[in-house]
């Protein structure tokens, strides 16, 4: 409509690989959930202030950029959220599917992948492309509840353009605070018409050293690397999901085994090495990519690093930030290295982490992706080797999600006795996410989706079979001793 509010896309919004991305995420709550009411309050969220910017309809503009076109008024015809609910007389654990949900394990186990349950997180007409967003004019955001007799599913969906995996703690902060009757405490959604990022890379100091520098795939490396990571994707084609929970106890040993490890390698220092859970679930990851490769290869590792905690005037702001404010933290790991005790990898992955997440360090990475928007490129740089096989990793630990929110005011009934339930009222114990629609460039990623209410991790995976296979070996291993 031609008067519509307008909102930009910043510049890593637009990068190439989001484009390719549709969300879902689901929540499991073992309560009765009013879907109206959560749906209401979310609406009512899209209305205050610049969290408007939600709500709006994707277009395409000059260059091909995106941008977000808001009404005015939000109308029953054009609303700010795409809802839909459906109701099971039965309780979950009878549903034919839902029965199915991935549940704490004693030992490590490997369940089914969240994609399985796609009938159960988005409705059936769900877009699932960037395009259909487009071409249809519906809602970015969705919300899909399941009910059930005794819990209830949440599910949302997004286009990775819209926002990066850690926005969702604001807006879950931010949408229980509206259910809860406390709008005047909800904070502003900054950035949304200038772009933070952009700003904050202007301020790089002329003088700064960029570590990652030298190490950045170009010209006709980049080219090689391109050649073969095709390659890979037309001759090993099947890529499956799987879930992964990691008890409690079983983390607390890889990380004990880990940590003995780098005492090992650091031997003589003047202070003892440490590495967090976060860099063994890393060092982890990279070791069961290595050991899964036909023949040897080195190993490009991306850290996803969430920008809002390490910029200062991110950090200092009295509000949040709902967009793309990550990069990668690069560990580049030579055939044999990717292959050493999981403790030497994971004091790498520290080291990587420690050295690349500066604010000196960041503000130049930034400042080196705007010079390649500027000049009409697409903004992603890629560190590494040639002939190094990609993996990624998304840690939302931090994020505590299965604490953060707090939908009790939607609750009709509880689902559990107070006696068996490990949680407060209104709070989930479960989430998993996936990706609508296919891409055939996302394999090797794993994505830690954080703690549940008894500290077991859980993850997921988009691997090739060879890898699971290994994975599932490891973690057979893992659950004997």
């Amino acid at each position: 409509m031609a008067d519509d509010y307008f909102y930009p896309t910043h510049f890593m919004d637009n990068s190439r690989g989001l484009k390719n991305l549709i969300m879902a995420w689901t929540l499991r709550f073992n309560d009765v959930l009013d879907g109206d009411q959560l749906s209401a309050a979310l609406w009512r969220l899209f209305e205050i202030g610049d969290w408007r910017k939600l709500g709006g309809r994707l277009r395409v503009g000059k260059g091909g950029k995106l941008e977000m076109h808001v009404p005015r008024t939000f109308t029953k015809e054009r609303p700010p959220v795409a809802y839909t609910k459906e109701t099971f007389d039965v309780a979950i654990g009878e549903h034919s599917l839902a029965k199915d949900l991935p549940s704490p394990t004693e030992k490590p186990s490997l369940q089914r992948p969240a994609s399985d349950f796609r009938s159960l997180s988005v409705r059936p007409d769900a877009p699932s492309t960037i395009g259909q967003l487009v071409r249809q004019d519906v809602p970015q955001v969705s919300l899909h509840v399941v009910t059930f007799t005794d819990a209830t599913l949440v599910s949302i969906s997004w286009p990775h353009t819209l926002m990066d995996g850690m926005s969702l703690q604001g807006l879950l902060k931010a949408w229980s605070l509206v259910l809860a009757g406390k709008e005047d405490q909800v904070p502003a959604l900054l950035g949304a018409k200038d772009d933070v990022l952009y700003a904050a890379a202007q301020d790089a100091a002329p003088g700064d050293e960029w570590l990652l520098r030298q190490t950045m795939l170009t010209g006709f490396k980049f080219f090689l690397f391109v050649v073969l990571f095709l390659w890979g994707v037309l001759t090993e084609r099947t890529i499956e999901s799987r879930t992964i929970c990691l008890p409690k106890a079983a983390m607390a040993k890889l990380r004990r085994q880990a940590l003995d490890e780098v005492a090992v390698s650091g031997s003589g220092q003047e202070k003892a090495p440490w590495v967090s859970e976060g860099d063994v679930i890393m060092a982890w990851a990279v070791r069961m990519v290595a050991l899964a490769q036909p023949s040897p290869r080195p190993v490009n590792a991306l850290g996803a690093l969430d920008l809002r905690p390490r910029i200062p005037e991110l950090a200092e702001s009295d509000g949040v930030y709902i967009q793309n404010v990550v990069i990668g933290s690069s560990v580049q790991l030579s055939k044999d290295d990717a292959r050493q005790p999981l403790g030497v990898i994971a004091s790498r992955c520290r080291e990587a982490l420690v050295t690349q997440a500066t604010a000196s360090q960041l503000r130049t990475f930034l400042f080196a992706l705007c010079k390649i928007l500027d000049a009409g490129g697409d903004p992603t740089l890629l560190p590494g080797v040639w002939n190094g096989e990609l993996f990624t990793i998304s840690n939302w630990t931090k994020a505590d999600f299965v604490k953060l929110v707090d939908f009790s005011p939607a609750v009709v009934k509880t689902g559990q006795a107070e006696e068996q339930r490990i949680n407060p009222p209104g709070t989930m114990i479960y989430h998993q996410s996936f990706v609508l629609g296919h891409d055939a460039t996302l394999r090797n990623v794993m994505a830690v989706l954080g703690k549940d209410h008894s500290e077991n991790y859980w993850m997921m995976g988009y691997f090739a079979p060879r890898t699971w296979a290994v994975i599932e070996k490891e973690m057979q291993k893992m659950g004997e001793t």
